[in-house]
């Protein structure tokens, strides 16, 4: 499977060791890498970059520390037709709950993921994989700090 695999680096920002370690790691993949002031500015230029590409999309913010088999591991979910999936990480203000929520009526609630593959309300980005046929769905600049579809936050 061909994906554009993708780092966001914040200005001003340089990754952990561990998290560089982790793309040596990876080895003869084809990455794309942007850094800019804003997460969403910057999610928006590497995602118009695989749909450039016509790829599957894999996100993996700079300070994300994986292995190789857990990229393969989202790469496959997309090869069985999922269209979106990401890994399990904690936020960075907290190790209690990683960055998955269910929705409960009009919030998002975190939740503790079960064993195997689970269904979400939302995820965070920083390590998530999202398929070609979406990002061809989706239009122009879909990730936005302050809309949700057509609901303002």
């Amino acid at each position: 499977m061909t994906s554009t695999i993708a780092t966001i680096v914040s200005n001003n920002y340089s990754m952990p060791f561990d998290a560089v370690k982790c793309w040596i790691q990876l080895g003869g993949i084809d990455f794309f890498s942007y850094s800019g002031s804003t997460l969403h500015y910057n999610r928006n230029i590497v995602y118009n970059e695989a749909r450039k590409r016509n790829q599957d999309l894999i996100f993996i913010d700079s300070d994300i520390i994986f292995t190789p088999q857990q990229v393969r591991t989202l790469e496959n979910h997309l090869g069985e037709g999922k269209d979106i999936v990401t890994g399990v990480y904690t936020l960075f203000d907290t190790n209690d709950f990683p960055a998955l929520f269910r929705r409960v009526a009009d919030e998002y609630v975190p939740m503790k993921p079960e064993e195997g593959v689970n269904v979400v309300g939302a995820c965070g980005m920083g390590f998530c994989a999202i398929s070609k046929k979406v990002i061809q769905e989706m239009g122009d600049e879909p990730f936005n700090p302050f809309t949700e579809g057509k609901v303002q936050h």
